[in-house]
């Protein structure tokens, strides 16, 4: 039995029609074995590879993370080759969202490898940027409104982060919208990796990690129960070094730009972002240029991604 693309929206296939429409859509044009974002990935690793062996070379944290590195990299690689030989549901599943899934054990090994090559923070500087492009400090006027109301609500909106990337790629991945969906998590995969490197190259701590550095005083914030569970979510997974740019800004604005393009609910995931934008500022984990320097490459990179992914795949096609 021969499958056309329509094909793949029918649920109820089994046995040898289940794996003919697997293949299909692993084979399709749609989603080929190796998509620009497969490359991009491993080519992240390679970079954050040499960057270890040249820089740490006598430190015993090396082998770690070169041990660790191998591992995203056959991780990667088998989930490749599975679904290439035996395409199926599960495999193509994990062949779509396995680059995703590893966004936060990414960030999170930048943050053990922030002083690989700049031991010095750069919060100074982005203090004196912060007041000659506000004349004053965003950071400082927010928390002047603190109250546990207005804490609780900034809580929740800096919490949607973490639904933002599951909640519109789901939309596309169950839709079958595999073209979108595949330019969405390229898109956010070069962000994620563009703003890794950058804090490798410039670090800066944030306001709530370096308080010193500020010429005003940070509120203590007070809320209820979301508060506080957003409270111990960030400190267990922020990083020292990973605010400029906001990298959380910066991915949230990818998301509002595929949310406008393809009609996904654009007005609800518009008021959500501009939340997460302010909270980010409010709860003193940003400065506000962290938030303009992450609008900024947000929109970069939602401009130019999704072309090149495009003219890559059809110049492949072509080669065919």
């Amino acid at each position: 039995m021969a499958y056309k693309l329509k094909d793949i929206k029918e649920e109820n296939l089994k046995g040898p029609e289940r794996k003919a429409k697997a293949h299909l859509i692993a084979q399709s044009p749609n989603m080929r074995p190796l998509e620009l974002v497969d490359y991009s990935f491993f080519l992240y690793l390679a970079m954050i590879f040499l960057l270890i062996a040249y820089f740490s070379r006598k430190t015993s944290i090396t082998l770690w993370h070169l041990s660790i590195h191998g591992g995203y990299f056959a991780m990667g690689a088998l989930i490749l080759l599975m679904n290439a030989r035996r395409p199926n549901g599960v495999t193509f599943f994990c062949r779509t969202w396995y680059v995703p899934f590893l966004y936060v054990f990414l960030f999170e090994e930048v943050g053990q490898l922030i002083h690989l090559f700049r031991p010095i923070m750069f919060d100074h500087w982005v203090v004196s940027l912060e007041n000659s492009v506000f004349g004053g400090y965003p950071t400082a006027w927010l928390q002047g409104m603190a109250n546990p109301w207005i804490t609780e609500v900034m809580s929740l909106f800096y919490m949607t982060y973490y639904f933002l990337i599951p909640v519109l790629g789901f939309m596309f991945y169950f839709g079958r919208e595999l073209n979108p969906l595949n330019d969405f998590i390229f898109t956010t995969s070069i962000t994620f990796f563009f703003c890794f490197l950058h804090y490798l190259a410039m670090p800066v701590a944030g306001p709530i990690f370096l308080p010193q550095v500020l010429p005003f005083p940070l509120v203590l914030l007070q809320g209820g129960p979301l508060t506080r569970f957003e409270q111990w979510l960030f400190f267990k997974g922020a990083i020292q070094g990973g605010a400029f740019p906001s990298s959380h800004v910066a991915v949230a604005v990818v998301v509002l730009f595929f949310a406008i393009r393809y009609g996904k609910y654009a007005y609800a995931f518009a008021l959500t972002i501009t939340g997460l934008a302010i909270s980010t500022v409010y709860n003193g984990y940003h400065y506000g240029v962290d938030v303009i320097y992450g609008i900024g490459v947000g929109l970069v990179f939602s401009l130019v991604c999704p072309w090149v992914n495009r003219a890559w795949r059809s110049a492949s096609v072509s080669k065919r």
